[in-house]
């Protein structure tokens, strides 16, 4: 299902990112699910990018307070970082600052009943099971 593959895609996120690995111009596995719609209207959108899973995470974040403090933290990053970096190399499109808004994000997936926060309390267990883990506190910032 959806859900399960956006848990994978975090926990893989997860893992690389505490193990340090380059995320720069290299390509996520699994590729994101994303309603066929959604990429059919978005062409520019590799579901196998950094930036797909940055859609997706945003997607999953609880709150629109959340979503808002990840995408100015996240610009403010990249507004740092642009003129050293090619932004098509993390699979950012020309429009990713549009993108990133959650009115643009609703139908990025199938109707799931379960609500976001679900994706947080949840990590995808090695043998394919799903293993509940502690009430884990809001993702409130990115780190540098």
């Amino acid at each position: 299902t959806t859900l399960e593959n956006h848990l994978h895609a975090l926990s893989v996120l997860r893992n690389k990112c505490s193990h340090g690995v380059r995320l720069y111009n290299s390509t996520m596995n699994p590729p994101v699910k994303f309603n066929k719609s959604f990429l059919r209207n978005n062409p520019a959108i590799r579901n196998n990018s950094l930036f797909a899973y940055i859609l997706m995470l945003i997607k999953r974040l609880p709150s629109d307070d959340e979503r808002k403090q990840f995408r100015d933290k996240l610009n403010s990053i990249v507004k740092k970082y642009e003129k050293d970096i090619d932004l098509n190399l993390i699979g950012f499109p020309k429009r990713y600052r549009e993108l990133m808004y959650i009115r643009n994000l609703k139908n990025i997936t199938e109707s799931c009943h379960q609500p976001h926060t679900v994706a947080l309390r949840f990590l995808p267990y090695a043998a394919g099971k799903q293993q509940l883990v502690q009430q884990m506190p809001p993702i409130r910032h990115l780190r540098q």
